[in-house]
């Protein structure tokens, strides 16, 4: 059976989480029942840069499947296999066309709170009432919640998000969503407790859903996952956001989802410690830019534990699930991980950073080898927009996130990129000796030339065609790990 899911990633954390979900796809990743993943990010802060860097991946990700399987929804095998599609690309009935991207924008975001709410057309009384529920003092305070510009967010105030969520239901593009969606496809949040935006997104969301009058929207399955605090920011009187108060917001938050939560089938909840170097304290905008942290990767892992679930997996209550590895160390890398689905995804992940290995260092090199010269890649891999798009996902998005993962605080040690194939892999090598040099040129060369002979004899097109060969050449290159 096929069947599509409907991922809304809520603020920041939700878009770097989907991030992460768009890295575990290419790797080739595969969906149960080969449907779609149908990404909807929803960021007040329409300009900040974790925001924009993950659309920036998922059209990249959409091009470059395109290019090479077209629309076809049926190709599941190998790298960038599962469809990765907008919300406009689903078919609607009875509603308007929407802008193909993978953002949902909010219309009508005015400057500040208080020019939100028309604060200066209502009646005196209502106006001092209105200050008695929201700080306004003194109005050259920034952070006062009166003051506050909504144009980067909430600013770790979800007492102001709920109110602006509320308009989500007339959007365009969640009448869109009500309309696409299909009788069994199924329907995940991500967002984060101790924030704003993700805070007030979250319940809001879940009460639209819920009570929408439309059966596909309110009987599908929804699971959720909330990312309690995993970071810290730098203190900044000046700054509305004080990560002091993240576990304070955190348990308010929690009590209320205790009441409020039980029309989800699956509830995922993860934590980390902040650990010692707090991210810079940025309000969002382009400024909002921090590492990928692995606690990003496991939420990720928790879409694609809920998406593949049956139908009967589900009970008549919610279920509760939490992630923990085996010990709490500060680098941490695929021994620490516990359960089967962790342990598929880490050698998707090797075989993808053999790939792109490959691709990005050895192949450049190689151009004169009879493979390179069959998909003329000396021209290609100049002017070619497939071998342009991929190779700017490879080295701009993902080993780019590898490497912020490798940084932070909690530090996700499993690949050695600059090192050579046969050490790449953190606690694993391939053996060498003086008759055997294991992963080599050479051995690159011959294992190339040969795929592309029996490959070029089943699959004319070349864009399909060099993703198999990456995908078979990565396949060896891990079967000769110890």
């Amino acid at each position: 059976m096929s069947r599509n899911t409907f991922v809304f990633g809520i603020g920041g954390t939700g878009a770097r989480v989907i991030k992460a979900l768009t890295m575990l796809l290419a790797s080739g990743i595969k969906l149960e029942h080969n449907g779609k993943i149908i990404p909807i990010i929803i960021d007040v802060d329409a300009e900040n840069e974790d925001t924009s860097r993950t659309i920036k991946a998922l059209d990249l990700y959409k091009k470059i499947r395109t290019a090479a399987y077209g629309e076809n929804a049926d190709q599941t095998e190998g790298f960038f296999g599962t469809p990765v599609n907008t919300l406009s690309t689903q078919q609607a009935s009875d509603s308007d066309k929407i802008n193909d991207s993978f953002q949902l924008k909010f219309a009508g975001i005015a400057s500040t709170f208080s020019n939100y709410l028309r604060v200066q057309d209502m009646d005196p009384i209502d106006e001092d009432f209105l200050k008695l529920l929201y700080d306004s003092s003194p109005s050259s305070r920034p952070e006062a919640e009166l003051n506050l510009s909504l144009t980067k967010g909430f600013k770790g105030n979800p007492n102001i998000g709920c109110i602006v969520f509320n308009e989500l239901e007339q959007s365009p593009e969640f009448k869109y969503f009500q309309s696409a969606i299909s009788e069994d496809d199924r329907i995940f949040i991500v967002s984060s407790i101790f924030g704003g935006t993700g805070s007030a997104g979250f319940p809001q969301l879940l009460k639209l859903l819920k009570n929408s009058r439309n059966n596909r929207v309110s009987n599908a399955k929804t699971g959720a996952l909330t990312m309690m605090p995993y970071f810290a920011v730098q203190e900044d009187a000046e700054s509305a956001i004080d990560s002091n108060r993240f576990i304070s917001k955190t348990k308010a938050a929690l009590s209320y989802y205790e009441h409020e939560m039980d029309s989800l089938n699956a509830m995922y909840y993860l934590y980390d410690k902040s650990g010692n170097t707090p991210y810079k304290n940025s309000e969002g905008g382009k400024a909002q830019k921090n590492d990928a942290h692995v606690a990003e990767l496991i939420a990720a892992e928790a879409i694609l534990n809920f998406t593949n679930k049956r139908d009967e997996a589900f009970e008549s209550t919610t279920m509760f699930y939490e992630y923990g590895i085996k010990s709490d160390d500060p680098t941490i890398n695929a021994e620490h991980f516990i359960d089967d689905d962790s342990k598929k995804i880490l050698d998707s992940l090797t075989s993808f950073t053999y790939a792109a290995k490959a691709y990005l260092q050895h192949i450049p090199g190689a151009l004169d080898e009879a493979f390179a010269k069959n998909f003329d890649l000396e021209r290609e891999l100049q002017s070619g927009n497939f071998y342009r798009n991929l190779t700017e996902f490879l080295k701009d998005y993902y080993i780019q996130w590898l490497k912020e993962m490798e940084r932070n605080n909690r530090t996700f040690h499993a690949f050695q990129f600059d090192h050579s194939f046969n050490e790449m892999v953190v606690g694993k090598s391939v053996r060498t000796n003086f008759l055997n040099p294991g992963i080599n040129d050479r051995y690159l060369n011959t294992q190339l030339g040969k795929i592309e002979n029996e490959l070029s004899k089943k699959i004319q097109q070349d864009e399909k065609r060099f993703l198999s060969l990456l995908y078979e050449v990565a396949d060896k290159c891990t079967e000769k790990l110890k």
